[in-house]
Order: C-alpha cells, then structure tokens, then sequence
C-alpha cells in the first residue's frame, strides 16, 4: 500500500506539470484515474489535487477531518498541518532549522506545539521547556474531532493537557486550568500553544503578519537584513499596574507606560504568494496573555506571531522608596486557556477575509445588538475642574449648562441638528476633584439639574444624544477614603498611583472594582427612568489591573468581569466607552476614541484600519479630538480612510482658565474658533455616511504608494490620497492630500 501512495504522489505531481502544456497529459490523468478508481474521462486537476492532498506527510498521522480541513498531528511532538481540503493548501506549526543556526532552545521551541516557562529557586529569569527539551512524557490520545495529550515533565514536577479539536475552519487548543500542575520548587509562567503556526523562514513566503496595534497594524514577510533587534510584545489589555508601576523610579530609571494599548486579542499571518492564511483568536485566558510578533533576523531567520499567556508575574517588591527586588507572584493565576486558528485560502487569504471572519465571529458570540449607527458629531462640552484656594479648592468653570445650550441652539440654526453631546466636568468641584468622590449632583457654577435636563432633552428632541460623563475608576488624592476597601493597592500592597504632571493634584489613585460599582449605582439611582440622559464612560473602560484588598489578591479577571457586570446590571441608558476593551463591547453603544495611529514602531509596514473594518455598520466610532491634532488635513484623511466619525473639545470661555488646574493640557477650545470647522466638518463626513448607505467596508487596499481605495458594501470607492503629489488614474483623479468619492457604475 505505502508503493501505490508513492507512486500516486508521483504520478499526480507529473500530471499537473503537463497537464497545461502537453497533449500527454491526457495519458497521465487516465494513469491516475485508474489507481485512485475514477472516470479517465471525468478527470480532473480537482481530482488530482484532492488525490495528493489525502496522503499522510512523514512523522505525521491524520486526527480528524471536516467538510473543508484535514488535522495531521505528530504525536511525539504535537505539532499539527491544518490542510484545506478544496485547494490542498497547508497551513503547518513546526519549522526545522536545516542550516543549524538556531540554538537547541530554539529548535525545540520551533518544531514544538507547545512550550512552558517556570521560574525556579535560583534565578528570577524564566526558563523554557517543549515538546523536545526537557525530556516530556507526552500521553498521545485519539479522540472524536481531534485528540488529547498529557504533557508531563517528572523533573520539575509540571503536568498539564492538551486538548485540540478541528473546528470547521481550524482548530481550537484548550489547556484545562485544573489540569496544571507543579512542583513546590518550579513556579510556571507561562504557556505558549503552538508559537511557529504559520511561521515564514526568510525568503521563503510573500506576506504580512497582522498586529493588534492601534486598529491594526501589519510587518510585511520582507528581507529586513537584521536591522530589527526587537519584536513587538505586548500586553492584551495594557500592562497590569498591579504588579508594575505606570511610572516608577525604580533603580534610578524611569519606566514608562505604553501609550497605546491591545483592546482585542487577535493577530495572524497571510501568505499571499499561496493565497493562505491564519487568524487566531484568544478566547479564553486573554486578561493575562501577551501577543509577540517576530521579525525575521530577531534570533532567528523566521517570521512567527503567537501568543504567551501568563500564570504568574513578575514584580518589584519594593525595598526602600526608589528601590526594590525582583520577585514572582507566590499564587498562580491558573485559568482555562484556548485559542483558536481559524485556516483561510482563496481571495480570503487576507487581513479583510481575516476582519469579515471576526466580525461573524463576534456576532455568534452576542458582542454586538442593535446599534444606532447614524452619523452625529461629537461635542464634547467642558463644564469645570478644581484649582488650589488657599487652604480648599474652587472650582473653575468654562461652559455652564446656559452657555452651551446656547451653543447648541446656534448649531441647530445652522441646520447642524444630529448631535452627540456629551458634558464633562459637570459634577460637584469640577472633574478632577469629583473622582471618586461618589457625589453625582451637577457643580452650583455650572446650573443646577433642572437645566441640566433641558439641555438634554434640546438634543433629543432633534435627533441627538446627551451623555454625562463620568470617570468609575480614578480617585482625587484631596478626599478622605478607606483605603482598604475603597482604593486599589498592586499585589506589593503598595497603592497604586497615576501621576499627572499637573497641579493641585499630582497623582491620583485607582477605586476597586467595588466602589466604581457603588459610584455606578449611584449615577444610575440619580438619572433613573430620565430617557434623555446617557453616560459616557472613561478609564475603567481601557484600564485594567490585578490588586491586593483586604488580604486577597484579585486577579485581573476578576477585576474585569466585576467592571463588566456594572453594565450589564445597571440600567445607564445610551453607553459611550472610550477605546474599550473587546470585553465591554455586549454593552457599548458609542465606541469612543477609536486609535487611527499606532506607536510607529520600526518594522511596522502599514497601518490598516482592521477594527472599523470589523465594527463598520454594527456600533459608531468617533475619532480623538480634532482640537489637538499636529496634521488636522491628514487626521480628517485618516477618519474618511477609517470610517470614523469627527470629534470637537469646546469650552465657551478661554481654556485659559484652566491654567492652575489639572486641565491645563486644554489650550485650544473656545466654540467661536471651531464652528466653522465643526459644521464643514460635519457637511463632508456626513455626505460620506449617506453615499456608503451605512454599509460595512467591502474591501481596502493600497492601490499606489500613499493611495488607499476603499470599497463599501453598496459599491461606493473612496479613494485617499496621502501624497504630496496627485493621483490619476482612468477616470479617477485624486489631488494631493486629498480624497475622491466613486459612485458605484459611474467607473468607465
């Protein structure tokens, strides 16, 4: 049997070389027909490619099979080849190093499908074991769909399983919290569930990787000639204040936080040059996982993505005030961990297949509703932040309740109606010295509720939404709380604190999830059955942390479904949550802030717009301020090329007087300098939002250097041209720095 599966190998390979060029190719197809038992003349290339995509490959045994995916395993190292079964395409998780220039760490890592990292009694850095170093026992076991392994390392006493099933585009790999185990002696880190799925060796695949950066971000599968040294690693959901600082002088250098955060896990890899494809999903164990992406000629001459999902950190213990020691948490956090690969070919071999199969995705799991998406811009309205005075504080007031009611009416008689108005700074003692205070009543400078509620209800009543915003998670240091129960403390049970550069109040503490509840609550309670108000959510909708309270560490799982349950329990109306992470999504309304720009990484090749590719036509996203933009002809690019909508920072007095507050940084806000730009603006974005016809993005692509087109579901192009020189091209002429609309059928 195994000569006839040579020989079929053999004979179907020769048979698609000829079968284009020779007449001999009809004698092939009959040679073949007749060893795999089919028609010679209802042969063909369908056939030949079904016949050798069905051979088993060396050291590999098939586990399962779909309508559309094949699942080979290699029991001894549990590395897996997803095959299509349309196209025979392959998508593999191991890589050899035939030219021995990886180390034997790194060769066990890049054939493995999986590793573990432990930290030991004598040293604090990690090290690593796989399905190669380390001497595992791996228990192979068949099983319906797929199979299951018992991974076990005697030495240092760590066990876990494995367990794989084919879905019906991929495979899910699951790693049973309860399943974990280890020794009194080894403390595991981390895990990482096939790593090198995918990977590209250098000069090998044309391509890209894809990053959650910003709203996307590719590297491109290039010759990069070593110059990168480092890779993209970064944490799902921000660094975990609590066990690191946002700022800390620690040894006498400062740390910084990153400025933007993932707010999705996801990443892949396109090969474009096969039209194959991954795109992976972390489904479970994401509130404590990392995404690392790995130019070719960082350590090695391939390119892999993957993620590492964390059990237990790494922290300083603070020893004096500006120092500290290196240490690991003595508990770990052992939860369930899955993610999933889903395989793509064809023409959905791409970051838009990969976008349109998240979007599906998500709406299977309930992450989207009914959402308004008309268009509306965004006003931000500025009410009030505390200055120092004398031995108290008092407030600073720009925009009072009867001033921007004014400003409203203004823009309704300019015919600018439907609005998204959202009022900040509005509680008692201004913005900043409101922070968890829990006191929900409308600052005295600023009006009282009654006028609150008619300015709210100016806006309803012409198609709009007024939001209240409020900050659930930070607390001004100028109050008196219980700091055992009220304000987070990291796991060093040390109180973590955000320094802000700003006077009267330097630095400001982070609530628990249980007083941001209680201050939710109270929000609720005061606006209950008021049809007119909504609430726009800040900080704890992009912030999370594990802390220390009242003796327990609480991990940042459980900080991020108490926050998430406030939503889900308390009625607050019309939501608006700035850059939330994917978790708030069931219960947001308004996306706010979405990231046009990433952190300009060095090997970044692109950025893309793949979350508003995956959000068009199911929830509004808004833009960051237009104010405080360096480039405000490319920004306004950037929101056409993205979809998202404009918004506007506006105060009704000088931000002058914010100058002695920790609202300083406002130094461009008055309405009379953004009107005109507010409803010109408003005119362009909201002539864009009828000819897409709401429909979601079709299609986006790098057509010429700086040149994007983008496609809407109804046929409507929109091409942008980023370039300091003009466009041309048939009937499309786009000048400089600027955008042309196309009509669908009005192409020649």
């Amino acid at each position: 049997m195994r000569t006839n599966i040579k020989v079929l190998c053999l004979l179907a390979a020769l048979t698609l070389l000829l079968v284009s060029c020779s007449p001999a190719a009809n004698s092939g197809f009959k040679i073949v027909a007749e060893i795999i038992g089919t028609d010679p003349d209802a042969m063909t290339t369908a056939h030949l490619l079904e016949a050798m995509s069905g051979l088993p490959i060396e050291h590999y045994s098939q586990a399962a099979e779909s309508e559309s995916v094949r699942l080979y395993v290699n029991p001894d190292t549990l590395a897996v080849i997803l095959e299509d079964k349309a196209s025979g395409q392959r998508l593999e998780s191991s890589r050899d190093d035939p030219e021995g220039r990886a180390n034997k760490s790194w060769k066990g890592f890049m054939s493995s499908g999986f590793a573990v990292e432990f930290f030991n009694d004598r040293s604090p850095m990690p090290e690593r074991l796989d399905a190669v170093n380390g001497n595992p026992t791996i228990e192979y076991k068949p099983v319906k769909g797929g199979f299951d392994a018992q991974v076990s390392y005697e030495k240092q006493g760590i066990t876990f399983t494995l367990h794989v099933r084919l879905t019906d585009d991929g495979i899910s790999v699951i790693v049973p919290a309860q399943s974990i185990t280890e020794s009194e002696t080894v403390r595991i880190c981390a895990f990482y569930l096939y790593p090198f799925m995918g990977s590209a060796k250098l000069g090998d695949r044309d391509g890209y990787m894809l990053i959650p950066e910003g709203a996307g971000a590719l590297i491109a599968l290039q010759n990069n000639d070593e110059k990168f040294k480092s890779p993209y690693v970064k944490r799902v959901y921000g660094n975990n204040l609590g066990t690191r600082r946002e700022y800390g002088e620690i040894g006498g250098h400062w740390q910084l936080k990153e400025d933007i955060d993932i707010i999705a896990p996801y990443f892949g890899m396109a090969h474009t040059d096969t039209e194959t494809a991954f795109f992976a999903t972390i489904t479970k164990g994401g509130f404590n996982a990392e995404i690392l992406a790995y130019p070719n000629g960082v350590v090695t001459d391939y390119d892999w993505i993957a993620a590492r999902f964390i059990t237990r950190e790494q922290y300083t213990m603070q020893t004096t005030r500006s120092r500290g020691i290196l240490t690991s948490e003595k508990t770990p956090y052992f939860r369930d961990i899955q993610l999933d690969f889903h395989m793509l070919t064809g023409e959905n071999a791409n970051y838009m297949g990969m976008a349109a199969l998240y979007r599906d995705k998500l709406t299977n799991m309930g992450f989207y509703g009914d959402k308004n998406t008309e268009y509306k811009t965004r006003l931000d309205f500025f009410g009030a932040d505390a200055e120092a005075w004398m031995l108290s504080y008092s407030s600073s007031a720009t925009t009072t309740t009867k001033q921007m009611e004014a400003i409203l009416e203004n823009l309704h008689g300019e015919g600018l109606t439907q609005l998204l108005a959202i009022y900040k700074g509005w509680q008692t003692g201004g913005i900043t010295r409101n922070y968890g205070s829990g006191n929900v009543s409308i600052e005295s400078k600023l009006g009282n509720k009654r006028d609150l509620l008619e300015v709210a209800k100016l806006v309803t009543n012409n198609g709009g939404d007024f939001l209240l915003h409020q900050d659930l998670l930070l607390a001004s240091p100028g109050r008196t709380y219980n700091t055992s129960r009220d304000i987070a403390k990291g796991i060093n049970q040390i109180v973590m604190t955000n320094p802000t550069n700003e006077n009267p109040f330097e630095l400001l503490y982070y609530l628990t999830p249980i007083r941001s509840f209680e201050i939710a609550s109270a929000l609720c309670k005061s606006f209950d059955g008021n049809d007119n108000i909504g609430f726009a959510i800040g900080s704890v909708t992009n912030t999370l942390f594990s802390y220390y309270s009242q003796g327990n560490v609480h991990s940042r799982g459980e900080t991020a479904m108490t926050h998430a349950s406030m939503f889900e329990e308390l009625d607050l109306g019309v939501i608006a949550m700035e850059s939330p992470f994917d978790y708030y999504w069931p219960s947001m309304d308004v996306f706010l802030d979405m990231p046009l720009y990433g952190s300009n990484y060095s090997f970044i090749s692109s950025e893309i717009p793949f979350l508003p590719i995956v959000l068009k036509g199911t929830v509004p996203y808004y833009a960051e301020y237009v104010n405080f933009e360096p480039n405000e002809q490319e920004f306004i690019l950037k929101m056409i090329e993205y979809g998202a909508y404009p918004s506007f920072l506006l105060t009704h007095k000088s931000p002058k007087v914010l100058r002695n507050t920790n609202s300083s940084s406002i130094y461009c806000s008055e309405y009379e300098t953004f009107k005109e730009r507010i409803l010109s603006y408003s005119q362009e974005l909201s002539r864009l939002y009828e000819l897409s016809d709401d429909t979601v993005i079709t299609n986006h692509e790098s057509i010429y250097p700086d040149t994007i087109c983008v496609t809407y579901g109804n046929g409507l192009k929109i091409y942008i041209n980023y370039s300091k020189n003009p466009y041309a091209s048939g009937e499309v002429f786009v000048p400089a720095m600027s955008y042309q609309t196309v009509l669908p059928g009005s192409e020649k």
